[in-house]
């Protein structure tokens, strides 16, 4: 039998994960196909959203659910953030593994740049931009963490006793709860804003997405245009991600997706940490972010 780490990310017999020059890591058609074909189909349920962590029993129970179901208070990427987190330091014994295993452990977004990274901008409006960004970062996680032990110490909440055994399951999962570092955080937003997408039908209100499944994989084209993926199915229940392909594809060839119209020089490596192959407009160039 097929276990969780071992199993194939993307599940398709139309598109493999491969290397490639130029771009890196990417996808792959395995065949030739053609425009309006669904390339790769991904159940939401294999995603990464706020409702997919509040369904998680480890981030249920460090945030103390059943007592205080609502987690209005904790934006979508902090949901999202601590189930990374948390299934990240369960290692191989988590379900979503596969997965995780192929996440980068270091991005080129300003989230995770180094200090003399971010002395080569000095001067610039983008030093500014990519200081801020990476401040912001450390106030919402700080916040985050507030938050976490409000819920803990909220009069009728769990008493000691219950908070004792709530962390101790968590322990049995074999996750570090002192691991949820500033880094791990860094790291688990740098996932989300390199790889999420927005997600909404007629259906379905719109919410963010970290896809799994290998739909996060297939890297950016302008030429891709719109329609490239899409939110299929009338309910969160049955919903998936569908990449799709905008245009007809041979065998071997790269498939891409869009991550948005154009999109800059600076938008790119700012929100995705990549910039296009052959482009040589400057950093400091008069550019929108």
């Amino acid at each position: 039998m097929e276990s969780h780490t071992d199993a194939p990310l993307l599940r398709s017999e139309k598109v493999a994960v491969a290397t490639f020059d130029g771009t890196g890591r990417g996808v792959q058609c395995l065949t030739a196909v053609q425009g309006g074909e669904v390339l790769l189909r991904c159940p939401l349920r294999d995603c990464w959203t706020a409702a997919n962590a509040t369904q998680s029993p480890l981030v249920a129970r460090l945030l103390h659910v059943e007592a205080q179901p609502s987690v209005g208070e904790f934006s979508e990427e902090d949901l999202i953030s601590l189930h990374l987190m948390l299934e990240y330091l369960r290692g191989e014994t988590s379900d979503r593994w596969n997965h995780i295993k192929e996440l980068p452990e270091s991005f080129h977004t300003p989230l995770l740049w180094s200090d003399g990274e971010l002395y080569n901008l000095t001067g610039s409006a983008y030093q500014m931009l990519a200081v801020y960004l990476r401040n912001q970062v450390e106030d919402d996680y700080n916040t985050l963490m507030e938050k976490i032990g409000r819920r803990q110490r909220l009069e009728g909440g769990p008493s000691n006793t219950e908070r004792a055994a709530s962390l101790q399951a968590v322990a049995a999962e074999e996750v570090e709860l002192e691991r949820l570092t500033l880094d791990r955080y860094r790291w688990a937003r740098a996932c989300i804003q390199s790889r999420s997408m927005v997600l909404e039908n007629d259906a379905i209100e719109e919410f963010l997405c970290l896809p799994g499944g290998g739909a996060d994989m297939f890297n950016h084209s302008p030429e891709a245009g719109p329609g490239s993926h899409r939110l299929a199915g009338g309910s969160t229940e049955d919903a998936a991600v569908e990449v799709v392909a905008t245009r007809d594809l041979d065998a071997g060839e790269q498939a891409f997706i869009s991550y948005g119209a154009r999109l800059s020089t600076a938008s790119l490596l700012f929100s995705y940490g990549c910039v296009l192959p052959g482009l040589v407009e400057p950093i400091d160039a008069a550019d929108q972010v």
